[in-house]
C-alpha cells in the first residue's frame, strides 16, 4: 500500500494549478470537478480507490499519465477554500526524475514554483505588463515585468 504525503503548499486557484500540472503531464491529464468541490476519488496503482485514506478530492492526475506503477495525484479542497496536492511517496520519486529535480529539492516545491510563476505572469498581464522569466542554474526563477507602451 502506498503512503501519501499532503503538500504543505496552499493553492488558491484550482484552474491555474491544473494548468501547471497539465504542462507537466500533458493536456487533458487533470480531471477535475467543475465546481472545484471534493466529489471525485483517487486510485492507487492497483486500481483500488483511496477514499478511505485521503477522502474525496476536487481533481486528480490519472496514474497512467504519471508512470506504469503510479498512483493518482490528488488535489483536495480544504475547509478554508484552498487546495493541497496529495502525492504518494513513490510518485514523488517518479516526479523527481520527470522534472529533473536534484536530490535536495522536492517535486512539490517545483510544482509550487511553477504555480507561482503562472500566478505572477497572470497578474502582470492583467496590469498591462509583459513578463520575462529566466530560470537560473540553481533553480531560482527571475521574473521581470516591463510596461507595455502603446504610443
Amino acid at each position: 500500500m502506498s503512503r501519501y504525503v499532503v503538500g504543505k503548499v496552499v493553492y488558491n486557484d484550482l484552474p491555474m494549478l491544473a494548468e501547471c500540472l497539465e504542462d507537466i503531464f500533458g493536456r487533458g491529464s487533470v480531471i477535475r470537478c467543475e465546481d472545484g468541490e471534493n466529489r471525485t476519488i483517487a486510485y492507487d496503482y492497483h486500481g483500488n480507490n483511496r477514499e478511505h485514506e485521503i477522502g474525496k478530492v476536487a481533481a486528480v492526475v490519472h496514474r497512467d499519465k504519471i508512470g506504469p506503477a503510479s498512483n493518482d495525484i490528488a488535489i483536495r479542497k480544504e475547509r478554508d477554500g484552498t487546495y493541497r496536492l496529495i502525492i504518494s511517496v513513490y510518485d514523488e520519486m517518479v516526479l523527481r526524475g520527470r522534472l529533473n529535480v536534484q536530490a535536495d529539492r522536492q517535486p512539490q516545491v517545483v510544482i509550487a514554483q511553477r504555480y507561482g510563476v503562472a500566478v505572477v505572469r497572470s497578474k502582470f498581464k492583467a496590469l498591462g505588463y509583459e513578463c520575462e522569466i529566466n530560470t537560473q542554474a540553481d533553480g531560482t526563477i527571475r521574473v521581470v515585468g516591463t510596461a507595455q507602451r502603446n504610443w
